[in-house]
């Protein structure tokens, strides 16, 4: 499995990158699931849901995951996807919507099926094994998703000052490793979450045992 982590702001620009495109094309992506749950207001859900110009360029089918669907009916959706991306929004919002949907337990149980599993913004920075909530300021720290263990995510890095925040919270967690990701950008990992591909015109941070170290995609 391939982690995409996408730093936000122009998400939908990111995902249809040419690089991203030859990528789905290396995996042989064939369905993407776009779980939109982290967007509280009605419009932006609407927004969403236009799931088909979320990946335009992409050859594959589209299908998305709704406030309305039920636990049963997002287990089908997972099990029909090979891909499966969480756009932004609230954290908070996000995390609890995973867990009332058990999306988590659906997408361990799809396996190697799945063959990306990425998130931009709050759906990137869910992966970690922990989560911090707050737009500026810490508000605390949570458990994450885990998807990238080990790991504590913070998107729109250097355009948002973000680096002192997440220093601190390091510095309080130092069994962590940090992921900063700058905005239209993203950063793609392997299975054993090593760095493979930074794509877009941002960088890359990676914070091991107080040491940064910067990627771009020329690195």
């Amino acid at each position: 499995m391939i982690y995409v982590l996408n730093g936000g702001r122009n998400e939908r620009g990111v995902m249809s990158n040419p690089a991203m495109l030859a990528l789905y094309r290396e995996l042989g992506i064939e369905r993407m699931l776009v779980v939109p749950l982290a967007i509280v207001e009605e419009s932006w859900q609407d927004f969403w849901q236009q799931n088909t110009a979320f990946f335009r360029g992409a050859d594959f089918s589209v299908q998305t995951v709704t406030t309305h669907d039920s636990a049963e009916t997002t287990a089908q959706k997972i099990a029909w996807a090979d891909s499966v991306y969480f756009p932004g929004g609230s954290q908070e919002t996000l995390l609890s919507r995973i867990g009332e949907l058990d999306i988590a337990v659906a997408i361990e149980r799809a396996g190697d099926q799945i063959k990306l599993l990425g998130g931009g913004s709050a759906g990137a920075m869910i992966f970690g094994s922990q989560c911090i909530l707050g737009h500026v300021e810490v508000k605390r720290l949570v458990p994450g998703m885990g998807w990238l263990a080990g790991s504590l995510v913070d998107s729109h890095f250097a355009n948002r000052q973000r680096q002192p925040r997440l220093r601190a919270v390091l510095a309080d967690n130092p069994e962590l490793r940090g992921v900063g990701v700058d905005e239209d950008t993203a950063a793609l990992f392997d299975e054993e979450y090593n760095l493979m591909q930074v794509v877009g015109p941002g960088s890359v941070y990676l914070y091991d045992n107080g040491i940064e170290k910067v990627h771009d995609s020329t690195s």
